[in-house]
């Protein structure tokens, strides 16, 4: 399990990971989490569909990111 925040230390660590899990026939789960928005409770429970939509399109844009950065960086996604 290898944290991501798409900073140049997490990428580091991915591709460390990520020959660790060739070396030892394994694979990696990359977990990326996002702050909970500012608000007071009743507000989140009032707009909870709304709060899981704009987290869908995050969740989306984050994993958009993720595979630029494999292309970009010439990583083999498949563990």
């Amino acid at each position: 399990l290898v944290p991501i925040d798409f900073s140049e230390g997490s990428l580091a660590a991915v591709r460390h990971a990520r020959e660790l899990a060739e070396i030892f026939h394994s694979r990696v789960d990359l977990l990326h989490v996002t702050q909970a928005p500012d608000a007071p409770l009743w507000a989140t429970e009032l707009f909870a569909h709304q709060l899981g939509s704009v987290a869908e399109r995050h969740r989306i844009a984050a994993l958009d990111q993720l595979a630029t950065i494999i292309v970009s960086q010439r990583m083999d996604p498949v563990l």
